[in-house]
């Protein structure tokens, strides 16, 4: 988010513990998407990522007088939807063996030389042609996409979601996750990694 939006959202949120209504409705459909996202990023469930989103800004609410601005209004809500999903994480969650946990992190990638040594990808799976004919193609494209990241293993998922969806710095989403730097940047590269696979195999589908 840029200043000008962070200065709107520290300004709303003024408003908002004025007790400003208007406000808080401006200032949960500027954020709502991106908490969902992230909720379902962590859960992998819909439904328990509306439920989530509803304990943040109750927990947000909550803790207005808390809140210093020493981070923006949003990695503050971010903050409280990510340790709110973890919570719910772990009330929901089932036993699963020791060695599947570890398969999900330890999955082996792809070759290097696919990325450029940020770790973005050396050249695109395919061109985004937003062309009126092909926007049949660009919107399969979108669906498989969501789809290809919704069957992440879960941390590779939450990395993704933190970095390429929501659009947060490394650091900023090693702390979402509750991880160190070092590990998100394996975890965000082994999700790219697969998600270039899944592209790569639809546009070859699609030939």
């Amino acid at each position: 988010m840029d200043a000008d939006g962070a200065a709107q959202d520290s300004d709303l949120l003024a408003r908002v513990r004025s007790g400003d209504e208007r406000a808080l409705e401006i200032l949960v459909r500027r954020h709502a998407a991106a908490l969902h996202r992230l909720a379902a990023a962590i859960l992998g469930d819909d439904v328990l990522a509306d439920d989530v989103v509803q304990e943040t800004w109750l927990a947000a609410l909550r803790s207005l007088d808390g809140f210093q601005g020493r981070s923006s209004v949003r990695s503050w809500l971010l903050a409280i939807c990510a340790n709110t999903a973890r919570t719910r994480r772990g009330k929901e969650r089932r036993a699963v063996p020791f060695t599947a946990a570890w398969r999900d992190e330890r999955a082996p990638s792809v070759e290097v030389g696919l990325f450029t040594g940020s770790g973005y990808w050396a050249a695109p799976v395919t061109e985004w042609d937003d062309a009126p004919h092909h926007a049949a193609a660009n919107i399969a494209l979108r669906q498989h996409l969501e789809q290809a990241i919704g069957q992440l293993p879960r941390r590779q998922r939450e990395a993704v979601v933190a970095s390429d969806v929501l659009g947060c710095t490394g650091a900023q989403s090693a702390q979402l996750l509750g991880v160190s730097p070092a590990h998100q940047r394996v975890l965000l590269h082994q999700g790219r990694a697969r998600l270039r696979l899944a592209l790569a195999e639809h546009r070859t589908g699609e030939r």
